[in-house]
């Protein structure tokens, strides 16, 4: 299995899935072509119904041969074929479906003679439907209890999300975090789907790459990943994402802390459902033991080596800079996004900010937690670069090799 291990490979995932002798994926999240016409660079998603079908039980069929026991695997599906998939999942492959969430986005597809279709469903089952992973701490937000009627009766913890997830707009033109993919998930929803699946270490597995979003959050997030697409274009395209991308070991190696569960106060170690230890222990293993040499080199973006060691003539704004590094920067949007709460409001409330930084310091498991202050200079100093709608990914892939 190591040919897999943290790699984006191009080919027929049906084919090197099959190729596969055990199950090894931890975390399965799979976004398939919707077959509603779309032409991608080496596809067209235009097939007889009959014909999609086939090939969907297909690919299903070895994505759960290749799910370990304890194992979940998210769809991201249309309208069109969602009903099918759940029927071929539980009554033919015999996996449980735990939640049908659905992702509401804005930017939706205007129309005229219907309402327009501003969703996609997120289908999410589980091998064993009494073991598996869910970190519910990991994925909790603000309630309004907290936030509006300052509830005492409240969980500190927070709530969990519900089944509607509204909190993440489509990756549109003008968002940092686009490629130039026609398709591209946002970085968050992956995040929080990661975060709550799987343990650091755990292996993640998309079988349609595309801009390589699962891959490059699964690397953030200390994961190993293995992407599948059939294009040369969009394969390359997310090994530059992923190269371009920082690594929550690389981010705070400086500090000298080991991988380990979030730290911070208040925050309560991450529990998986029914995972037994000894294979908690076998995903910890697979992280310390994964091919570095595969792995793209952690740094932070703009600075060099040189750089990094000598801040002597460095300005106050750069070591602001410096102690919040591209994946900090990152979870802070993040967590600034599921929650909800307008900066000026989260600024302005001591107690909702001090809840806001332990949990993103649970996130981020930092050796030195950052400080309600700190947290709250870097909310002002980023203000409207906190929402998506700010500059251009530097990563992108030509037009003119998406489409015809």
């Amino acid at each position: 299995m190591q040919e897999l291990r943290n790699q984006v490979l191009c080919g027929d995932c049906v084919e090197i899935l099959r190729a596969a002798k055990e199950p090894f994926a931890d975390l399965i999240f799979a976004d398939p072509p919707f077959n509603i016409g779309y032409k991608y660079d080496k596809y067209h998603d235009d097939k007889a119904s009959d014909h999609y079908l086939a090939w969907t039980r297909d690919w299903l069929g070895e994505c759960a041969r290749v799910l370990r026991p304890h194992g979940s695997i998210f769809i991201a599906i249309g309208d069109e074929y969602a009903a099918q998939i759940k029927l071929i999942m539980e009554d033919e492959l015999r996996l449980t479906l735990r939640n049908w969430i659905i992702w509401h986005y804005t930017f939706g597809q205007q129309t005229k003679n219907k309402f327009a279709r501003s969703h996609t469903h997120l289908l999410y089952f589980v091998k064993d439907a009494k073991n598996f992973v869910f970190h519910d701490e990991a994925v909790r937000v603000i309630s309004d209890r907290q936030k509006k009627y300052s509830d005492k009766r409240a969980n500190p913890a927070g709530k969990m999300p519900d089944d509607v997830w509204n909190e993440y707009p489509r990756v549109c033109g003008t968002f940092t975090e686009r490629t130039g993919f026609p398709c591209q998930m946002p970085e968050s929803l992956l995040a929080r789907i990661i975060r709550v699946s799987s343990n650091e270490g755990d292996w993640v597995l998309d079988p349609f790459c595309g801009s390589g979003t699962t891959a490059t959050v699964a690397h953030k997030l200390n994961r190993i990943y293995t992407s599948i697409d059939i294009s040369e274009t969009y394969v390359q395209a997310a090994k530059e994402r992923i190269a371009d991308s920082e690594g929550l070991l690389g981010v705070w190696r400086t500090e000298s802390v080991a991988v380990a569960l979030p730290r911070g106060e208040g925050v309560s170690p991450l529990r998986p459902a029914g995972i037994l230890p000894a294979e908690k222990k076998q995903g910890q293993d697979a992280l310390a033991t994964q091919d570095k040499g595969k792995m793209p080199s952690p740094r932070v973006r703009g600075r060099s080596t040189t750089d990094a060691a000598d801040t002597s003539g460095a300005t106050a704004a750069d070591r602001r800079s410096s102690d919040w590094p591209e994946h900090a920067d990152a979870e802070l949007k993040w967590l600034y996004s599921e929650n909800k709460i307008p900066v000026r409001h989260l600024c302005a409330n001591r107690s909702l900010l001090s809840l806001f930084t332990k949990k993103l310091n649970g996130r981020l498991q930092k050796k030195q937690p950052y400080t309600i202050k700190e947290v709250k200079d870097r909310l002002n100093l980023l203000g409207s670069k906190l929402s998506p709608l700010d500059k251009t990914s530097s990563v992108r892939i030509e037009a003119s090799s998406l489409e015809e």
